[in-house]
């Protein structure tokens, strides 16, 4: 007569159909936690344009004030727009709002493990702000210097969601994956912004 193992434990519970959409999934290879940055990643840009969409019905204008600087840029060419925008920007920003914070908590704390939410919402909350700067007055800018303002007309909720992401890409996989994922993610942008200035 076999006998059954009562002290064994239960199995976890299935987690529901929101984590396994959108939660972190196990990627031990590097192929695996690539897939991984491009699925998350792509979750994101929907997310981010309901935000858009839907925080400006209940009277919170959301975007990136920052924007307008994409024109003065746009205007050295396509590639030169792609290369700045969805290269050096994206690699610099992660350097400086994942990279950086990251690693400093590292040497204080003096161990690596753990996603420490606390700072990276910190974090995601600058790189949220940088966003809402700009080189213009305006009826509801603040002036930090000689040619630099803060917007405050508009909220930057998405690009605070996507902070977010990053820091935890980031600090699952190591910074490559948070600035492939925002190389990703303004590459999109950036082409959709192209597409729309060539059409009539």
């Amino acid at each position: 007569m076999i006998e059954s193992n009562t002290d064994a434990p239960p199995p976890p519970p299935r987690p529901n159909w929101i984590v396994r959409t959108f939660g972190p999934r196990p990627a031990e290879s590097f192929g695996a936690q690539l897939g991984e940055v491009v699925r998350r990643t792509a979750w994101i840009l929907p997310c981010e344009l309901l935000l858009i969409s839907l925080l400006p019905l209940i009277g919170i204008p959301a975007g990136n004030a920052g924007a307008e600087d994409l024109d003065a840029i746009m205007e050295h060419g396509a590639l030169y727009f792609l290369a700045v925008g969805a290269i050096l920007a994206p690699a610099m920003e992660e350097a400086v709002f994942r990279g950086l914070p990251s690693l400093m908590s590292d040497l204080v704390l003096r161990r690596k493990d753990g996603q420490r939410w606390m700072l990276g919402i910190f974090a995601a909350l600058i790189f949220a702000a940088v966003h809402n700067l700009v080189n213009e007055a305006g009826a509801r800018t603040i002036q930090l210097s000689a040619d630099l303002y803060f917007d405050t007309s508009i909220v930057p909720a998405p690009q605070f969601l996507f902070g977010l992401l990053l820091w935890d890409l980031m600090r699952r996989y190591g910074l490559w994956a948070s600035a492939f994922s925002h190389m990703l993610h303004n590459l999109v942008f950036l082409s959709l912004a192209l597409t729309q200035q060539g059409s009539p």
